[in-house]
C-alpha cells in the first residue's frame, strides 16, 4: 500500500480545521498544529510533507525562508484573507500556492491533490537519481578489496554494569558503537512503558528534533522493522522491492540523520532499533561492517531483553517486599524442611525477634504453638484451623493461621500469618464495658420514669385511704386505679423479662394471613370500634413460611401498635399490610411483608436508632418493641428495614421461605 504523504495544518481557528478536514480527509492524513515551533518536531518524522499555513498573526519573514532552507522537500500552501498583506507577503516569499480562507471546497481539493502529486513525483525522481549513484557504491563495496584495518568496525557487546539495569546497558551499547565504529552520531530507540511508544533512550551527536521523536507501535517504520527484521542501509535502499518502502525508509533515515537502521529483535519481542550515522573517517560501511553490526545487534537485543526482564523482576520483588513489610499482619515464610526463610517487620515486632536471629533456624525458635501449626501444615494436606491464644507471662493475645506453599503438586514450604490482638481485645473490652454502662444507664432512666408514675398514683390514693375509706366512690376509684397501675408495672417487668430472655422457639409451617389477623385482634380488638382503616393485601396463594408463631405474632403486634400510635390526630388514619414473594438467583425465595402507616413519621435523626433498646419517641414506654422485632427477624434468618418521612412510615420484613438455619425441620 502506498504510504500517504502527511498534510500539516498550522492554525488556531477551530472552524477552519473542521472545514479543511471535510475536504482533505480522503486525500491524506491531516495533523493539526497550534504553534510554529511544533513544525520542526513534526517534520523530523514527516518530511516531505504539505504544510497548510494559516498566515493570520504569524511572522512569515523568518518562518518561510527557514522552512525552505531546513526542509526543501516540503511544500507550503498559504491560507489567508484575499489580497491581505500576510497573504501577499507569503506569495512574495515563494510559497508553493496561496488560497483565500473562503475557499471553494473542490478547488482546495484539486490544489492539495496537485501538491501531493508534485511531492510524490519529486521523491520518485530523487529516488531514481540516488539509486544510480548507490548502485556504483554498492558494487565497489562488494569487491574483495577492504578498507584499511584501522577503519574496520570492531564492535563488542559491553558487560552489564553492576546495577544490571536496562537503561545502563543501552547507554553502554550506544557508547560502544560510537567508540568502536568511529561514527559521528548514533542512538537507540526502545519501547517505553507508556502505551508501548518507541522513544529515544540514548543518543550521541543528534539534533534536538531527533530527541523529540516518538513512534507509535503501528507506525510504518515500526511495522516494517518487525516484519522484515533486517538492517536498513542508505546505500542499499535501491535493493528494496517497492518504491513505497524506499521512500518511507529514506524519510526515516533522514529524520534521524542516520546511514543505518538496525532492528533489535529479542527472543520474545521486538525491542526497538539502533541507528548509526556517518563514520568520522568519511569511509563507507562495507559488507563486512554490516555483518559485524548485525551480529552485534542480535547480541544487544537479547541482552536488552534480559536486562529488561531483570528490571521487571527486580521491580516486582521490591514492590512485593515493600507491601509485605508494610502490612500490619506478621508474615513468616518457612522452607519445606521447617527452616525459617523470611520474616516481615510486623512479625519481628509482634514476636519480639529479629530476622538475623532466626534466619535459617528451625521453626521451634518461634514458640511451640506456631511451630506445631507450621509442622502440621507442612506434613499434612489439611491446613490446621486458625488459633488464638494468650501468652501468660506478657498477657499478649495472638491469632495465627498457616497455609502451604505449593508449586503444582510439589510443596515449597509454608507461610504463617500472625496478628497481635492485644490492643484490639482491650478496645473491645472497653467498648463492651461502655455499652454495658450505657445500657444500664438507659435502663435505669427508663425504669425510673415508667415506675415512678404508677407509684405516685398508688401513693396518693394510699394517703387518702384513712380519710375516705368509707366512701364508696373512693373505694371504686382506688380499686380500679391501683389494679391498673399494678398491671402496668407487671407489663413493664414482663417486657424487660421477654427482652432479656430469648424465648424457646418452636418452628413449623405457618400461613401468613392468620398470623396477621391475630396481631390485628391484639392491637385493635373487634369489640372496640376504631377509626383506623386496616387494609390487608395478602394473596391467598402465598406459600407458608417456616417460623415460630408466638414471636411472629408478637412482632407484628409491636409494629401495628407503633403504627396506631403514630396515627394519633390524623384525619384519615390508615394502616396497609401487604405481602409478596421475591425470588433472586443468589439466595432462597423470601416472603416480604410491609407495614405502612400515613402518620407523621419518625424524625430523621432517630430513624437509624429505633432498633436500639430504650430509643422511643413516646411519652410512655421503654422502647423495646422494635428491638424485639429485630431479634425475632434475626432468629428467623431474615432482616428488617425502615423508611420514614413526613408522609408516613414503612417497615419491611424479609423472611426466607425455606429453613436455612435455626429451627430447620
Amino acid at each position: 500500500m502506498t504510504p500517504k504523504i502527511p498534510c500539516l495544518l498550522l492554525t488556531r481557528d477551530d472552524e477552519l480545521v473542521q472545514r479543511v478536514k471535510a475536504y482533505v480527509g480522503t486525500l491524506t492524513g491531516l495533523q493539526v498544529l497550534r504553534k510554529t515551533n511544533e513544525l520542526d518536531t513534526q517534520l523530523a518524522v514527516s518530511d516531505p510533507a504539505l504544510i497548510l499555513l494559516d498566515v493570520r498573526g504569524i511572522d512569515l519573514h523568518d518562518l518561510v525562508p527557514r522552512l525552505h532552507t531546513d526542509w526543501p522537500r516540503t511544500l507550503i500552501l498559504a491560507l489567508g484573507v484575499s489580497r491581505s498583506d500576510p497573504l501577499l507577503e507569503a506569495e512574495a516569499l515563494g510559497v508553493y500556492a496561496v488560497e483565500d480562507l473562503e475557499f471553494d471546497g473542490r478547488r482546495l481539493q484539486a490544489m492539495i491533490q496537485r501538491s501531493l502529486d508534485y511531492i510524490r513525483l519529486t521523491e520518485e525522481i530523487r529516488l531514481l537519481r540516488d539509486t544510480r549513484a548507490e548502485s556504483g557504491r554498492l558494487q565497489d563495496s562488494l569487491t574483495p578489496a577492504r578498507a584499511p584495518a584501522t577503519a574496520t568496525m570492531r564492535l563488542q557487546l559491553p558487560a552489564l554494569r553492576h546495577s544490571g539495569r536496562a537503561d545502563d546497558l543501552i547507554a553502554d551499547i550506544v557508547d560502544s558503537v560510537v567508540r568502536s565504529g568511529m561514527v559521528l552520531r548514533a542512538g537507540l530507540f526502545a519501547r517505553g512503558t507508556e502505551r508501548g511508544v518507541f522513544k529515544l533512550k540514548i543518543a550521541f551527536g543528534v539534533r534536538d528534533e531527533v530527541r523529540a521523536l516518538e513512534f507509535e507501535p503501528d507506525a510504518s517504520l515500526v511495522r516494517w522493522l518487525e516484519q522484515n527484521a533486517h538492517l536498513v542501509a542508505r546505500s542499499g535502499l535501491s535493493q528494496l522491492r517497492t518504491s513505497e518502502d524506499q521512500m518511507m525508509l529514506r524519510r526515516a533515515l533522514d529524520s534521524m540523520g542516520a546511514e543505518l537502521i538496525v532492528p533489535l529483535q529479542g527472543r520474545r519481542m521486538f525491542m526497538g532499533w539502533l541507528f548509526i550515522g556517518q563514520r568520522s573517517t568519511g569511509l563507507a560501511f562495507d559488507a563486512a561492517d554490516l555483518l559485524d553490526i548485525m551480529v552485534f545487534a542480535e547480541q544487544a537485543a537479547v541482552a536488552i531483553e534480559n536486562a529488561t526482564l531483570y528490571d521487571d523482576l527486580a521491580f516486582q520483588h521490591t514492590l512485593t517486599e515493600t507491601l509485605l513489610h508494610s502490612l500490619s499482619a506478621g508474615i513468616i515464610l518457612t522452607s519445606a524442611d521447617g527452616q525459617i526463610r523470611w520474616v516481615n517487620d510486623s512479625a519481628e515486632k509482634i514476636l519480639g525477634l529479629e530476622l538475623t536471629q532466626v534466619m535459617s533456624q528451625p521453626v521451634e525458635k518461634l514458640g511451640s504453638r506456631l511451630a506445631d501449626m507450621l509442622h502440621r501444615t507442612l506434613n499434612s494436606e489439611m491446613e490446621p484451623a486458625p488459633q488464638e491464644w494468650t501468652d501468660q507471662p506478657t498477657q499478649q493475645c495472638f491469632s495465627a493461621r498457616t497455609k502451604r506453599l505449593m508449586n503444582g503438586a510439589t510443596g515449597l514450604g509454608a507461610v504463617a500469618f500472625i496478628h497481635d490482638l492485644t490492643r484490639e481485645r482491650i478496645l473491645n473490652e472497653k467498648q463492651e464495658e461502655l455499652e454495658r454502662t450505657v445500657f444500664w444507664n438507659e435502663l435505669a432512666a427508663a425504669l425510673s420514669h415508667e415506675i415512678r408514675n404508677p407509684l405516685v398514683a398508688i401513693k396518693t390514693f394510699a394517703q387518702l385511704l384513712p380519710e375516705r375509706y368509707q366512701d364508696p366512690e373512693f373505694q371504686n376509684e382506688f380499686r380500679t386505679l391501683v389494679s391498673g397501675e399494678v398491671d402496668r408495672l407487671n407489663a413493664i417487668i414482663d417486657q424487660i423479662n421477654d427482652f432479656a430472655h430469648r424465648p424457646e422457639l418452636q418452628f413449623k409451617a405457618l400461613a401468613l394471613a392468620p398470623l396477621v389477623a391475630k396481631s390485628v385482634a391484639l392491637v385493635l380488638p373487634p369489640a372496640e370500634p376504631s377509626p383506623i382503616q386496616i387494609i390487608l393485601e395478602i394473596p391467598d396463594e402465598l406459600p407458608p413460611l417456616w417460623g415460630d408463631e408466638k414471636t411472629l405474632v408478637e412482632s407484628f403486634a409491636h409494629l401495628l401498635r407503633n403504627a396506631v400510635e403514630a396515627l394519633d390526630g390524623q384525619s384519615a388514619p390508615q394502616i396497609r399490610i401487604n405481602a409478596s414473594v421475591v425470588h433472586e438467583a443468589t439466595i432462597h425465595a423470601r416472603l416480604v411483608i410491609a407495614v405502612t402507616d400515613n402518620g407523621h413519621g419518625i424524625p430523621q435523626p432517630l430513624v437509624d436508632k429505633v432498633f436500639s433498646p430504650f430509643c422511643t419517641t413516646k411519652a410512655r414506654g421503654l422502647g423495646l418493641g422494635l428491638p424485639i422485632v429485630k431479634r425475632t427477624l434475626v432468629d428467623h434468618n431474615g432482616r428488617v428495614e425502615i423508611r420514614s418521612d413526613t408522609t408516613g412510615t414503612t417497615i419491611t420484613l424479609q423472611i426466607p421461605l425455606r429453613a436455612t438455619g435455626v429451627g430447620q425441620p
